[in-house]
């Protein structure tokens, strides 16, 4: 692998958009405007496009390997290679998979790490498996969590602080019962170790040259799904410009097109604290928010619909204040996305970029409570509806029975009845994650 990040490729399936190279024309279908469904001419810029040489920024992590890989242990199913260490390193990145194993999988952020464990006794395992190769590759190490995913079966596991010390060697050997207790707040030892863990988990980190707020003591998420970086990366390697950004969570998608160029973005999540989390996002990369002239500014949140009365009013903020209007550049909207959507559409707004990244269930919203099995179908409508010539959709499902397959009739189905051309593209798996330990991620070129 060469020691710049290589673009996401992508494996082509059926009506498909050209990814991962400039593809001839000639090997285009003709596009017609009057035929629905037909193959719209491949824009390699777009999804694979070489990117811009890397620059290291002043101070970046360097990793000095010492020595050849050696063979992991058979329960290790994929390990980030050297190779893809160094274009971490040269691409400006500190935020990636370590490595994905039967007991459980290590995720990195910055000089601290995550483990992941299915029951305690994975834990002494994956602790001396990240020692040895944090040891030969040079990679520094201030902490490591461990969240326990039998711990509450069905709940999110709060990851507790395992261990905290200025050198690797420093931390010696952890016991499989080293995370009992901690957080729980039953005396002042356990007291002061949360407080620490809270400290040390709040951190900054790098993408591909954009900086992310991550808080791993917070919860099940720390602030950035990492299986996502690759299709962050596609928009910034093409940014649109303007980008629809839905279940945006801490505003990834948004923070990352705008720190491109993109010019406008809309981030619509139910939770008004992560649309917080995205706005700090955005300050830590320098993105000016400030709506413009005559415009609104905060976190929006959409009044409740009174029964009997149609879409949206015009001014249905709380507070009986109007909308933010679409000269904000970017814009912070905590609501239902199925309220959200009818309300962009009779506002005649479009989108030349959509991100579909939906929780595979959900309390709260418009329809009582969310089913990505049940209500895809109509959200994928919904943004057929919001989508301008040559929007590209991402679509990602996180859910173990919908499968590929099924989200590619799904999308075609929604494109069809939209009476939209379309190409649809597989993203290949990152560099760091085996690919049966992906969402179900679908690219959706229409024209």
């Amino acid at each position: 692998m060469s020691k710049s990040l290589k673009p996401p490729s992508a494996r082509i399936v059926g009506q498909s958009l050209a990814a991962a190279a400039p593809v001839p024309r000639s090997a285009t279908a003709p596009c017609s405007p009057d035929t629905p469904g037909a193959a719209a001419p491949a824009d390699a810029r777009r999804v694979g496009a070489p990117p811009p040489p890397a620059v290291v920024a002043p101070g970046a992590v360097s990793i000095s390997v010492r020595g050849p890989a050696p063979a992991p242990p058979a329960w290790v199913q994929h390990q980030v290679s050297d190779d893809a260490l160094r274009a971490f390193a040269t691409s400006q990145t500190t935020a990636h998979r370590f490595c994905t194993t039967e007991r459980g999988w290590i995720d990195r952020f910055g000089d601290r790490f995550l483990l992941s464990v299915r029951q305690k006794s994975d834990i002494s395992p994956l602790t001396r498996h990240l020692r040895t190769v944090l040891a030969r590759v040079g990679l520094p190490c201030r902490a490591m969590f461990v969240r326990n995913l039998e711990k509450n079966p069905g709940q999110d596991s709060i990851p507790a602080l395992m261990a905290c010390a200025d050198s690797l060697a420093a931390m010696g050997d952890m016991p499989d019962d080293s995370v009992d207790g901690m957080g729980a707040g039953e005396h002042a030892a356990a007291e002061a170790q949360a407080r620490l863990a809270e400290e040390v988990g709040r951190l900054t980190v790098v993408e591909n040259g954009v900086r992310f707020g991550i808080d791993i003591a917070a919860g099940y998420s720390p602030g950035l799904f990492l299986d996502q970086r690759d299709n962050r990366r596609a928009l910034q390697l093409n940014p649109p410009q303007r980008l629809l950004n839905l279940f945006a969570y801490t505003c990834s998608f948004s923070v990352a097109a705008a720190a491109a160029g993109c010019k406008e973005t809309c981030s619509v999540d139910l939770s008004k604290k992560s649309l917080d989390r995205g706005r700090e996002n955005f300050r830590l990369n320098d993105i000016d928010f400030t709506p413009t002239k005559n415009a609104m500014t905060g976190v929006l949140k959409l009044a409740p619909l009174r029964a009997g009365h149609g879409p949206l009013p015009n001014a249905a903020l709380s507070g009986g204040v109007g909308p933010c209007p679409p000269s904000s550049r970017h814009r912070f909207i905590a609501d239902d996305v199925f309220r959200i959507l009818p309300y962009l559409r009779k506002r005649g707004e479009t989108f030349d970029a959509i991100i579909l990244d939906p929780p595979t269930f959900a309390r709260g919203t418009k329809v009582g409570s969310f089913r990505v099995e049940r209500d895809l179908p109509q959200l994928l409508e919904a943004c057929m509806a919001l989508a301008a010539p040559q929007c590209r959709l991402l679509v990602s499902v996180n859910c173990s029975t919908m499968q590929m397959p099924t989200l590619q009739r799904m999308a075609t189905a929604a494109a069809q009845s939209a009476g939209r051309r379309f190409r649809l593209a597989i993203p290949a798996p990152p560099a760091d994650f085996p690919g049966d330990a992906l969402p179900a991620m679908l690219w959706i070129q229409l024209g």
